[in-house]
Parts: structure tokens; C-alpha cells; sequence
């Protein structure tokens, strides 16, 4: 797993952040950002429903940090548990 976060100043910005950072050869890139209150997104890009794009937004909002986006990018290469 490899995290990259960086402060952005709206939806737009942190998307624009997202495209620029994903590994498009890795297994997934999940993602989550705040910009104010109100306005957040997250994504677990194939992961199964919940499981990261969820914590990933969960540890930004118990963390107290606003306006900042993170990208999570996953590479696969063990073994399938299930």
C-alpha cells in the first residue's frame, strides 16, 4: 500500500489530484477528500463495498483535517483469500 495525500481547495482540485496520482498498473487506488463541511467523496475502486474508501474518509475525518484529499494505492501480488 502506498498513501499520498496533499491539501487541496475543492472538488475539482482534489479530483484533478486523484487522476494525477492513481497507479493505473496497480490493483485499485481508493481515495477519499473533504473540501468544508459539506463537501466530501470517496471511492474504493473495485474493493469490496466499504472497506476503503470508507476508513480511508474515516481516519481524515477523526484526524481533524480539512480540505486535503488522499490517495491509497493497493498492488496486488499475494495470495487470493477467499
Amino acid at each position: 500500500f502506498v498513501a499520498t495525500c496533499a491539501p487541496c481547495t475543492s472538488a475539482d482540485d482534489a479530483l484533478a489530484f486523484v487522476r494525477a496520482n492513481a497507479d493505473l498498473s496497480a490493483s485499485h487506488n481508493c481515495w477519499a477528500f473533504r473540501t468544508g463541511e459539506s463537501v466530501y467523496r470517496f471511492s474504493d475502486d473495485g474493493e469490496p463495498g466499504g472497506s476503503a474508501g470508507q476508513p480511508i474518509m474515516n481516519a481524515v475525518n477523526a484526524s481533524g483535517l480539512d480540505f486535503v484529499v488522499c490517495v491509497v494505492t493497493r498492488y496486488y501480488g499475494g495470495t487470493q483469500l477467499g
